[in-house]
């Protein structure tokens, strides 16, 4: 299971009567499954924008695999004959080369975090080419500045239950004095 602080695994004792552990279990038992859980996200990118994504030797795929241990797959040209439909979506004018589909796969967070990295890549190098007013990069942006309000939420809310256990903890301290 891990910790709010850091994703390390920790050990987790559960202590009570016998209704209050099977609860607890039963939470932290879906905690840890929903985290096995397996997805895939996929995210179109512009052919002029794959290289970066790549990086030279592969040094930025792999750097996004290493920091959100999530497997990154880049399909080649050749794949991308089967999704050809997507043309309109090439934002550099160039409708030779169709975008190409960059698959990230792993845990539910970890692959949001490697699309999310894959995204600003792309952003960045649209945003250097001056193609920042291209729809399909305006709608990047647009999900990257929504999910950046929910993460401050959640910074929030884990702000919160950490001053709330803090009272709570002084309290029954006060009680027991």
């Amino acid at each position: 299971v891990g910790h709010e602080d850091d994703d390390a695994p920790r050990r987790v004792m559960v202590v009570g009567d016998a209704e209050a552990v099977a609860k607890a279990l039963e939470i932290v038992d879906g905690m840890v499954r929903e985290d096995s859980k397996e997805v895939c996200i996929t995210v179109m990118c512009p052919a002029h924008c794959v290289g970066a994504v790549i990086g030279k030797g592969g040094e930025c795929i792999k750097r996004i695999q290493r920091e959100t241990a999530c497997k990154v797959f880049v399909h080649g040209r050749r794949d991308v004959e089967r999704f050809a439909g997507n043309v309109g979506f090439n934002s550099h004018g160039n409708d030779d080369e169709p975008p190409r589909k960059v698959q990230c796969t792993g845990a539910p967070k970890s692959a949001k975090a490697a699309s999310d990295q894959v995204k600003k890549i792309i952003l960045q190098v649209e945003r250097e080419l001056g193609l920042e007013d291209n729809y399909a990069t305006k709608r990047m942006r647009e999900e990257a500045e929504n999910d950046a309000m929910v993460q401050e939420d959640e910074l929030f809310e884990q702000e919160e239950k950490k001053r709330r256990a803090k009272a709570g903890r002084k309290k029954r301290d006060d009680d027991d004095a």
